[in-house]
């Protein structure tokens, strides 16, 4: 749902995938809770519950560490795929930096300290541009593979009275 973001984005628009989120969170902990403590024995229930919440926490952070490079990687290629358009040899990139260099100039800036601030904006604006798209990348990569665990729910073993703990 926030695979389409841009630098626009509102906070109302993304409402509905945080309804959507904190709607989701229990329905999905509470089933695979109950998958991976619901065969076993009531005096093996304390250390099953540790054990699950130790790999819950650990493949926590093995998510957010392989999210967060994922992020670092996909921001780097934007801001390389976005730099190839902003060259010296680019008109419109030259009428820019020299609309705003002028900007600066009238606030008052040397002209020198002006080119320098114009090209600042711009490259802050090429960053900005790239972290918003490797986000979006990030989005859509962790909706497929949620989607793709949804093929896990079929080898899931039948619980206690035969029907599938899900």
């Amino acid at each position: 749902m926030n695979a389409a973001l841009t630098n626009l984005t509102a906070y109302e628009q993304l409402r509905l995938s945080q309804f959507v989120r904190a709607i989701g969170m229990p329905l999905v902990i509470v089933p695979i809770t109950t998958l991976a403590t619901g065969l076993i024995e009531p005096e093996q229930s304390g250390s099953a519950s540790a054990l699950f919440n130790m790999f819950r926490n650990l493949g926590g952070s093995i998510g957010i560490a392989v999210l967060a490079t994922q992020l670092d990687l996909r921001e780097k290629l934007h801001s390389f795929r976005l730099g190839e358009s902003v060259t010296a040899f680019n008109p419109a990139m030259k009428d820019r930096v020299s609309g705003m260099a002028e900007q600066f100039v009238l606030r008052g800036a040397e002209a020198v300290t002006a080119g320098s601030q114009a090209l600042g904006v711009l490259a802050g604006t090429v960053r900005r541009e790239a972290y918003v798209m490797a986000y979006a990348d990030c989005f859509f990569l962790l909706g497929l593979l949620l989607l793709s665990m949804v093929a896990l729910v079929w080898l899931c073993r039948p619980g206690k009275g035969g029907a599938l703990a899900h």
